[in-house]
Formats: structure tokens, C-alpha cells, sequence
């Protein structure tokens, strides 16, 4: 029997166009996961010269009955499916799945097995289709079949197009139909084959966890499934399953669209779900709205929260928010990677930085800790940001973080994105937590900066506590070198000899020295008691400035004149000489630091007073040596901190009582605090 469709070849082939020969294939396969099967085979056959001469894909259904035949092969563009997203029965929609093998084989013959109601015994037949008149179906009579022989249906292509070959369909197809059904073979608890092979949906699972969620003593068995990559043509999904395993509803999670790859599915089943039922009433209400063809869908119940199983029963509403919980806890951890490494990024790419004061460090942690958290609330809104936009979104945030008011932050980005309810509750209270955070760690590192101070003075102005040079003085300013200036790094302490020092620079600096760095001076075993660089790598000129700074202590009692002077100034002489030490970006400051000194100095200190304050020889224009009392540098320090004190409210009197010490080993004790600076920079076990 033959059957022409109202519809010509050019119509057919246009709807069909969007189909390639994997999308073509899935539809078939897709057909009998429709039809509940359990087994679906995908076979194809090689000739001896490698071709592909026959694909086939086979179910063990209940076949096709004969007498739905024409309501489901005499009819084209129109769908005998409803189509809902909140079911899963979608494939063939609109009537044209049949068809799609047009855009790789010539000719496909279904062969069919079912059972007769009617006649109550097993009957087969066979329907033809073929890629030059796609308009005509051709079937034969239906007849019947001995018992014993299973149910089930097998659609056979031939003319199989030359760019469809063994390999691709071992690897783009298999791959391909994996993503595209993987959560269906769960759903369905169907295999699937290859040529024999089955095609495990585990291997597409990156992570699998199961719980048991009870709401008002009704239990449900849950299985997370985390993918390691994005289905095709699904969303994160919850499938709620009856006792039988069968679907029989399924809503978006809340986590799709979110930019983050956190791909999901979960599966929910229990006996609660076998009189579940939905239908339009308050679906809007619900976020939950059904599509359909039908228009005449009836009210399948009367729509009392409180009765039978909906959507909108108050079991299955506790349900989704215990869901949306577990859900959220699970991403938690994968979105903080993600968050971190994107921060980790901006880095990297220089777009935030924390150089500055230790201050600013502090609020550079928070700027980082706050992006991280902003990521977890909206990873897509910073992922879609250009270079640019991140540069300036990130600034805006360390900015008003400067500020310590979060309020600002919480408001500026409350109109930049669209958080819902629950998002921008737990974001405000992690800024208020970050900014907690940050002024206790703040209070905390002004307070052992204040007190390290008082500390000082006390070792430099107290006789009693007999303050020793090299095991008080200098041990101090190694470990709080902060006290000359922020964010540099500690080269040497220790006096070591030259060699090491230029071994240590060239390594920090990342010449990426591969051994001990040799000089010819007679003066590189002189040995210095601090060096501090820092190396600035945004400069406007694009070039990078290397900063560093030579301190020279001398004990309280010891009167500085000729001597030290001329000991620094050999110093300044062995780096102003070794070419590895200099360069046109390279700055050197030479400090001297005593509690006294002599007229010598006094006649330094004028006849370079043009240089600047406390300059007693500037010989070149990147090297300057300078004499600097202890009182200076106490009172320098004292002068920097006291606005922040007073900003964050410290109790002076406290402060004071809490540093007062009576010997130097109590002094050294406390010392031990969040003031103490960066440890000595690591370098190769040869250095």
C-alpha cells in the first residue's frame, strides 16, 4: 500500500536541512527511547574497501501496532506527541524525525513486531521510504508471526553516504549520541549499544552522589549526577520517578544559564510520585508552565495545596527547596575553584595588584576574597567581562574597599545584576562578614605595629635593657623591615658577604640564575646588615623600576662620624661598580641609622641639603646615601600609623600598657606578631 503526504519533496528537504547524519541517526534512537525500550542496538556494516553499506538501529519495544500506522507515518509537521518541558517524551516532534535519514542514506525499511490486540497474537509488517520521493510511504500488508519471536521494531538504512565512515562513527557519533542521551539512558534504565559496544552514560559522569531526603515522613531517593561536560538540547534537570522508576514529571534546577560548567542532573524517586499529577492551575505562580499542542488540557484536580500530589502540594514544594540546598552545596566547592582560579587570573594579568601599604594588602585579600564570593553568586557576569571591564570592575571594588563601607559594594552591584531574594541576602552578609574581617585583621596589624615601635624605642632609648646591636637592633629591623618602606622583599639579612647578595638580586629580579654569581671587587666580602628590593613591573614607560634599599645600624651609644660614613659609602662603591648590581631603572638608597652623630655628619647633612632631607652623598643620580637618627624613623612610623589608629579607634592608653616591657627578652618575645614582614626570599639550594 502506498500513501502520498499533502506536502512536496522541496518542503521536506528544507524542514530536514538543520539534520546532519549524527542529529539524523539520534532521532531514531531517540524514537525507541520514547517508547520505554530497554535494549537499542546501532549496528553498521563495512565492505572490503572500508565502506559503510548499511546502518541500522533496533529496539526491543512493542513495536509499531498496525492500526496507529497512518496516524503516525500518513502525516507530516504534525507532532502526535504532546511536547512539555516537564516531560521527556519529545522525540519526532513535529513528524519529521522519520525522515531526517534523507540527509545521509537513500533508503530506509522499517521492520516491525507487535502484538495484535485485536487478534491477540504477534504480527509483522514492513514500511519504505526512499530519499528521492520522501513524499511517498510504501508499507505491506500486516501478517501474522509465530509466537516466541520478541517485539520490537529495526529501521535499516542503505545507499549510506560516502563522509559517513567507520570512523566517525565510532568516534563523533558515539561521542555525539553519549552526550545528547546520557540522561535518558538513566531515566529510562536503558542500555544502549554500539556493534555490540555499549555506551555507558558513566562515562560521561564526572561525580555521582546519592542521599535520602525525607520531608513530612514521606522519603526520597536522590542521585546527583554532576557531567563532565553540557548535555545537548537539556538543562540541568530534576526527574521526579515513581515506584516503577517511570518519569512522570521533571523541572529545570535553578543553577542553568549560570556560566559556571557546573552540568547536572538528579534523578528523585519514591512511591509519592505514583498519583502525581499537574496541571495550569498556578503554574505562573510556581515558575512551573506547561507547553502543549492541546489546548483543551482539562484541571485534573482541584487545586488544594494540601491534597493529592502537584506541584503545588506543600510535600513536593519542601522537596524542591531541600533539593535546591543539597544542589547548592554540592557547586559550592566546584565554583570556588573556579572563583579562585579566576582571581588567580586577574593576578596574573596584573588587572588587581596590592601594592602599597600593609593596609592596602589587607584590603587587597578583601578584594580578592569578595570577587571569589561574587563569582559563586554570578560567575557568568565576570566571566563575559572584557580585559578592560575587569580591570575597572575589579579597581571599583579595592576602591570602595579602601573606603571600608561594603554597603557601597552590596549597592553598586545590586544594580548591576539581578540577584534574586536569596542571593542577595547571603551576599550582603559575606560583605559584612568581609569587612568584619577586615577591620578586626586591620585593628590587629596597627596595634603589633604600634607596639613593635614602642618596643624600639625602648631598646634604643632605655640603657638599662642594654639593647645588643646585632642580636636586638638587627634582628628587628630584618624582621619588620616595613619600617623603611612597604611591600619590598627581603634580599639578605645576616651579613653575608657580596657574592650572595648579587646571587640573591639577580634571582629575585628573575634573571633565572642557574649558579653562584662571582666578583672581582676587593671589597665583596664586606658584609652589610640589611637589603631590601622591590621590583615595580607596570611602569607607565613599560619598563620595569627595581627599588632597593641598604640599611647600616649602629648601637645607640656609638657616635656617628667618619668611620660609618666611609663604611657605607664602600658599600655604595662595590654596587656602583658591578654592572650586574645597576641599570637605567635601578634605584639604590643608603641609609645609615645611629642615635647620634658628629659634626662630620652635620657638614654632610649641608652642603647636600639641595639633595633632599637627610642626603650626605648623592654622587650619581640612582644611588644616594643618607643619615637617619633613630628618632627619625620611630617618629616617621609613629606619624604613619596614627591616622588609622584614630580612624579604627584604638585605646591609646591600652596600647601602651600592653608594650611596656622590662627586658629585652620579654621586648623580643612579643616582637614575634602580624607586623612581622615577608620571610627571606627562596632561592635554589645551590645560593
Amino acid at each position: 500500500m502506498k500513501k502520498k503526504l499533502s506536502v512536496t519533496q522541496g518542503t521536506i528537504l528544507k524542514k530536514i536541512r538543520s539534520h546532519d547524519y549524527r542529529s539524523a541517526i539520534l532521532e531514531y534512537v531517540e524514537n525507541w527511547l520514547d517508547a520505554w525500550a530497554k535494549s537499542i542496538h546501532l549496528k553498521y556494516e563495512i565492505d572490503v574497501i572500508g565502506a559503510i553499506t548499511k546502518v541500522s538501529v533496533s529496539d526491543d519495544g512493542g513495536g509499531i501496532d498496525f492500526a496507529q500506522l497512518e496516524d503516525k507515518f500518513g502525516v507530516f509537521w504534525d507532532s502526535q506527541k504532546e511536547r512539555s518541558k516537564h516531560s521527556s517524551s519529545t522525540a519526532w516532534k513535529d513528524g519529521i524525525g522519520r525522515l531526517s535519514f534523507i540527509c545521509f542514506a537513500q533508503n530506509a525499511i522499517w521492520k516491525t513486531v507487535y502484538h495484535d490486540t485485536e487478534k491477540n497474537h504477534l504480527s509483522a509488517y514492513v514500511i519504505q521510504i526512499s530519499a528521492d520521493s520522501p513524499q511517498e510511504l510504501e508499507w505491506s500488508e500486516s501478517v501474522s508471526e509465530p509466537d516466541g519471536i520478541p517485539t520490537g521494531t529495526i529501521v535499516e538504512f542503505t545507499g549510506i553516504d560516502q563522509s559517513v565512515s567507520e570512523h566517525t562513527i565510532n568516534n563523533d557519533l558515539r561521542k555525539y549520541v553519549l552526550e545528547s542521551i546520557a540522561w535518558r539512558l538513566i531515566l529510562s534504565w536503558a542500555q544502549f549499544y554500539m556493534n555490540g559496544r555499549v555506551v555507558d552514560p558513566e562515562d560521561l559522569i564526572q561525580k555521582s552522589e546519592h542521599s535520602t531526603i525525607t520531608v513530612e515522613n514521606v522519603d526520597f531517593d536522590v542521585r546527583f549526577v554532576k557531567w563532565h561536560w553540557p548535555l545537548k538540547h537539556e538543562e540541568s534537570r530534576y526527574y521526579f520517578l515513581n515506584s516503577q522508576k517511570a518519569e512522570k514529571f521533571k523541572l529545570a534546577t535553578s543553577f542553568n544559564r549560570q556560566g559556571d560548567d557546573f552540568h547536572h542532573s538528579l534523578y528523585i524517586q519514591s512511591p509519592y510520585f505514583d498519583s502525581f499529577v499537574y496541571s495550569k492551575i498556578d503554574q505562573k505562580e510556581d515558575g512551573i508552565e506547561m507547553e502543549s499542542n492541546n489546548a483543551e488540557i482539562p484541571i485534573l484536580f482541584d487545586a488544594d495545596e494540601n491534597s493529592i500530589p502537584t506541584p503545588r502540594h506543600k510535600v513536593f514544594r519542601w522537596l524542591k527547596k531541600e533539593l535546591h540546598l543539597w544542589v547548592h552545596n554540592l557547586r559550592k566547592p566546584f565554583i570556588k575553584k573556579q572563583a579562585q582560579a579566576y582571581v588567580e587570573q586577574l593576578e596574573t594579568e596584573w588587572i588587581i595588584q596590592k601594592w602599597g601599604s600593609a593596609v592596602e594588602a589587607f584590603v587587597f585579600e578583601n578584594t580578592k576574597e569578595t570577587l571569589e564570593e561574587l563569582f559563586l553568586v554570578s560567575p557568568k557576569f565576570l566571566k563575559e567581562q572584557s580585559d578592560e571591564q575587569k580591570n575597572v570592575f575589579a579597581n571599583l571594588i579595592h576602591t570602595v574597599l579602601l573606603e571600608w563601607n561594603t554597603t557601597k559594594v552590596f549597592e553598586i552591584l545590586d544594580k548591576v545584576l539581578k540577584l534574586t531574594n536569596e542571593e542577595r541576602e547571603r551576599f550582603a552578609k559575606i560583605l559584612e562578614n568581609v569587612e568584619l574581617w577586615s577591620i578586626i585583621k586591620t585593628v590587629q596589624l596597627i596595634n603589633d605595629r604600634l607596639e613593635t615601635i614602642k618596643i624600639l624605642e625602648q631598646f634604643v632609648y632605655d640603657e638599662k635593657l642594654k639593647a645588643n646591636e646585632v642580636k636586638h637592633l638587627q634582628w628587628i629591623i630584618s624582621q619588620h623591615y616595613w619600617l623603611f618602606w612597604e611591600e619590598y622583599f627581603l634580599v639578605w639579612d645576616a651579613e653575608p658577604d657580596f657574592e650572595v647578595n648579587l646571587t640573591r638580586f639577580r634571582y629575585l629580579l628573575e634573571w633565572y640564575a642557574t649558579e653562584k654569581a662571582y666578583m672581582k671587587d676587593p671589597d665583596k666580602n664586606k658584609e652589610m646588615d640589611l637589603l631590601i628590593c622591590k621590583v615595580e613591573r607596570r611602569e607607565e614607560s613599560g619598563f620595569a623600576k627595581v627599588k632597593s634599599v641598604v640599611v647600616e645600624i649602629k648601637h645607640p651609644a656609638i657616635n656617628i662620624g667618619t668611620k660609618e660614613y666611609t663604611q657605607l659609602s664602600k658599600y655604595r662603591d662595590v654596587i656602583s661598580k658591578e654592572p650586574r648590581f645597576n641599570g637605567d631603572s635601578f634605584e639604590w638608597r643608603f641609609f645609615l641609622i645611629g642615635k647620634k652623630h658628629d659634626s662630620f655628619i652635620d657638614g654632610q647633612l649641608a652642603s647636600n641639603r639641595w639633595h633632599g632631607r637627610g642626603v650626605i652623598l648623592k654622587p650619581e643620580p640612582n644611588h644616594t646615601v643618607y643619615y637617619r637618627d633613630w628618632s627619625d624613623i620611630i617618629e616617621e612610623n609613629k606619624t604613619r600609623l596614627e591616622y588609622l589608629r584614630q580612624k579604627l579607634e584604638l585605646q591609646q592608653k591600652s596600647l601602651h600598657d600592653n608594650s611596656r616591657i622590662v627586658s629585652t627578652e620579654e621586648g623580643m618575645e612579643k616582637l614575634i606578631n602580624t607586623a612581622v614582614s615577608q620571610p627571606e626570599i627562596v632561592t635554589p639550594n645551590w645560593i
